[in-house]
């Protein structure tokens, strides 16, 4: 998968989301957890998109088409930017739509993930330093923490 680029992404992406999709096939109830299989799917998505904006240089000598090499970085950053926004402005719909077990764990810890994204990217975007990518994999990695304790809030109630 890491020759394949934009494919790549997207198939680990759907790999980690049909993780939570086929939980609830075992659970008995494959419905149940799409939002959370979709907002996975995004995330995963965007996390692979940033670190192909890193590796740029390193993929394009070996003719990995990804993304920041196809279209630039600039249009890799608003692919990013417009996931973390997509997913944001979901969060208050699923509070609003969706049975979950405990909503309000999942969205404040869903938003926790989202902002701890969001800060460090800002300050990678605007200085492409070694430093600054490693300040925002921190931060994102610490983020997947806590949005690993808000899935546990989108099981939906029975």
């Amino acid at each position: 998968l890491k020759v394949s680029g934009i494919l790549g992404n997207l198939i680990v992406a759907t790999t980690i989301s049909l993780l939570i999709f086929f939980s609830s096939v075992v659970a008995g109830h494959p419905f149940v957890m799409l939002y959370p299989t979709g907002f996975l799917f995004c995330y995963a998505l965007m996390r692979e998109v940033l670190m192909d904006i890193h590796d740029a240089a390193g993929d394009r000598a070996q003719g990995i088409a990804t993304i920041p090499n196809q279209w630039g970085d600039r249009t890799a950053f608003r692919v990013i930017w417009g996931l973390l926004a997509g997913l944001a402005i979901s969060l208050p719909l699923a509070l609003w739509l969706l049975p979950m077990q405990h909503g309000l764990l999942f969205g404040a810890f869903a938003s926790i993930l989202l902002l701890s994204v969001a800060i460090p990217l800002i300050f990678f975007q605007r200085h492409r330093t070694a430093a600054a990518y490693q300040r925002l994999l921190f931060w994102e990695r610490l983020g997947m923490l806590f949005g690993a304790v808000g899935l546990l809030g989108a099981a939906p109630q029975f």
